[in-house]
């Protein structure tokens, strides 16, 4: 498609000599589909005894090529092209305008990003589904996953991670995963999904694993999300602040990276908001450096976390739908602490812990 940008040059300059004032400016047009570019000259005089006044020449230096008509018709090779317009008036008035002509064109991968929704697994079977989605971007788009499927939705999966590649038209990608979880639950619900533009950052690993490590309510209307990158060896925590409409249920959450290069990476977790969550309104933080492992769990679930002073702490182990399976309170230490949590009567599924008022996502 023919595409035709009209740019009116608003900057001029102006001359003063007595009472005759001139003034050089001129219009253009960008025509992308021929390399041409219009332009017109707009210039005027003013003489306060005889009135307006007539251009009489014009001098027009574009790339170092004279043009000596009021219009030209430019074909560039490339972009930006600097131009300057010198006009004459018949008062014997003259002025210069120069101007550097370029196209903003915005970047066709902003915004992009890739997120997924999920059906959980039924236990003991393999009936678990993942559909690729993206946001912005530009059709048609192909999909790329890791089980070799080049379809936008991925069936009959078993409980584990999956990742694919989107690449939209214009070659911008992006990269997501999706944790597929057994769970026998057939009343999960998520209230709404919670996301940003990308961020313009880039990490200092390939992350193996990114989950939510901390939620805390800033107002009624915001939320402080805590995210954690880890490969096992190094950690990257990143802080992202979300909108949402303050009512108490399951949030999937998004956060996208943007490195550059056209790709952008994205990663998604659940989050639950209640009346526990609430509590944690931007107060004075006692306890810290929250650690869970191993992730997925078997049988033990360990927890290691820092409290700056004696102290009692409440532990829950909710389900996805945030029911309390387990609530406990223990006597905590200045200092790094830990505790073991026995999951041998979990059934297999997505699960939370919270520490006071932080919480992190375990799978069983």
């Amino acid at each position: 498609m023919k595409r035709l940008f009209t740019i009116i040059a608003l900057m001029f300059a102006m001359y003063t000599f007595g009472q005759i004032n001139c003034v050089a400016d001129f219009t253009y047009t960008i025509d992308t589909n021929a390399n041409l570019i219009s332009f017109q000259d707009t210039s005027w005089s003013y003489d306060s005894l005889s009135g307006q006044a007539t251009p009489i020449s014009w001098d027009w230096q574009i790339q170092g090529t004279s043009y000596s008509t009021s219009s030209v018709n430019y074909t560039y090779t490339s972009l930006p092209v600097y131009v300057c317009l010198s006009v004459e008036f018949d008062n014997g008035c003259t002025n210069t305008k120069c101007d550097t002509i370029d196209l903003t064109t915005p970047d066709p991968c902003e915004g992009f990003y890739a997120y997924d929704d999920y059906d959980v697994v039924t236990l003991g079977m393999c009936t678990g589904e993942l559909t690729g989605s993206v946001h912005a971007g530009t059709a048609p788009f192909t999909y790329s996953w890791s089980t070799g499927a080049n379809t936008q939705t991925i069936t009959d999966l078993c409980e584990g991670s999956y990742y694919y590649t989107v690449t939209d038209a214009n070659g911008c990608t992006a990269i997501n995963s999706g944790y597929v979880a057994e769970d026998d639950s057939s009343n999960i619900q998520i209230t709404d999904s919670l996301y940003n533009s990308a961020i313009d950052t880039c990490l200092d690993f390939t992350p193996i694993d990114v989950y939510v490590s901390n939620v805390t309510i800033i107002d009624s209307l915001t939320l402080e999300v805590e995210w954690t990158f880890t490969d096992s060896i190094q950690t990257q925590i990143v802080t992202e602040t979300y909108g949402f409409y303050g009512a108490y249920g399951s949030y999937y959450v998004l956060i996208s990276i943007d490195c550059g290069a056209k790709t952008v990476q994205t990663w998604g977790d659940v989050i639950v908001i209640d009346e526990y969550t609430a509590t944690g309104i931007k107060e004075v933080e006692t306890l810290n450096n929250l650690k869970l492992y191993p992730n997925p769990v078997k049988d033990v679930l360990n927890l290691e976390f820092n409290t700056i002073e004696t102290d009692v702490i409440n532990i829950q182990v909710m389900t996805y739908t945030g029911q309390i399976i387990s609530n406990v309170n223990i006597n905590s230490y200045a200092g790094k602490n830990s505790v073991s949590i026995s999951t041998n009567d979990l059934n297999s599924g997505i699960y939370f812990v919270r520490i006071n008022n932080k919480t992190i996502k375990f799978v069983k």
